[in-house]
C-alpha cells in the first residue's frame, strides 16, 4: 500500500461507504496517531491487516465492487476489477461454480444492520510473497 498504491487501491476511495467503513475500523482499533494517508479507505486499510472490499448494490442481489485496498491479491488487482459484478468479480475461478455469483449476492442482500460477515480465503502460493497479482509461470515449479 506503501509502496503502490495504484496496484492494491481503486474505486470511490472517500465516498460515504468508505468513511463509514473507516469509522467502524476507528472504533475497534486505537487510534494512536492521525496517520495521513489520502483517504478513508487507505486510512482504514493502514490500520488492520485485512483485505478491505466495498460492494454497493442497486438493485437486489446485483453487487459490484466500488473501491477498496486489496494488498494480498491471488491473481487478480482490485483496479482492473472496479465496477465488475460478483460473476465478473467470481467468473475466472478454473472450475468454479456457475451458480456462486447468486448465492454469494443473495447472502449478501439478506444482511441487516449490524451484522458483520466474515470471510476467510485460503490459496496455495508458489512462494512466500502475500502481492500476488499475477499467476505464477508452472515452469521451475515443484
Amino acid at each position: 500500500m506503501l509502496h503502490a498504491p495504484e496496484k492494491v487501491s481503486g474505486g470511490e476511495m472517500d465516498s460515504a461507504p468508505a468513511q463509514e467503513l473507516l469509522d467502524l475500523v476507528q472504533g475497534h482499533v486505537p487510534r494512536l496517531l492521525e496517520n495521513g494517508w489520502p483517504n478513508a479507505l487507505m486510512s482504514a486499510a493502514s490500520l488492520v491487516s485485512d483485505d478491505l472490499i466495498i460492494l454497493d448494490s442497486d438493485r437486489p442481489n446485483d453487487w459490484r465492487l466500488m473501491a477498496g485496498v486489496l494488498c494480498a491479491p491471488t491473481f487478480w488487482t482490485l483496479p482492473e476489477r472496479v465496477g465488475l459484478d460478483l460473476g465478473g468479480l467470481h467468473g475466472p475461478v478454473p472450475g468454479g461454480d456457475p451458480e456462486l455469483a447468486g448465492r454469494i449476492g443473495r447472502v449478501f442482500s439478506g444482511l441487516q444492520p449490524g451484522i458483520v460477515l466474515e470471510r476467510f480465503n485460503w490459496t496455495v502460493q508458489v512462494t512466500g510473497e502475500r502481492f500476488t497479482p499475477e499467476r505464477p509461470n508452472p515452469a521451475g515449479c515443484t
